[in-house]
């Protein structure tokens, strides 16, 4: 290996292990072992995580992080304004019709 290519490679490595201990822009998550919920709050996290301790579903946690986040940064979003969910049921809905 050439100097320049040691350099470079030194480099990186340093700028990667400093970027995963700078955790100022990181979202607050909560691990637990019901399930991870992650958000701009810590708040809203542990709101999250305690649906999912009570038996709750993913998308129950998702609601109430959701609803925290409406009192603890009313700023940022709403009651309802601000939760964005990707949703997969496993069983097709029956139609009514």
């Amino acid at each position: 290996m050439n100097a320049s290519i040691r350099i470079a490679a030194a480099l990186f490595l340093l700028t990667t292990s400093m970027s995963a201990r700078d955790r100022s822009s990181a979202r607050s998550m909560v691990v637990t072992r019901y399930g991870i919920v992650a958000t701009s709050h810590v708040q809203a996290s542990v709101a999250g995580a305690q649906i999912l301790a009570r038996g709750g579903s993913a998308v129950d946690a998702a609601i109430a992080a959701n609803a925290v986040l409406g009192v603890t940064e009313p700023m940022m979003n709403g009651m309802g304004g601000d939760l964005f969910a990707i949703y997969w049921r496993r069983k097709p809905a029956r139609c009514m019709g």
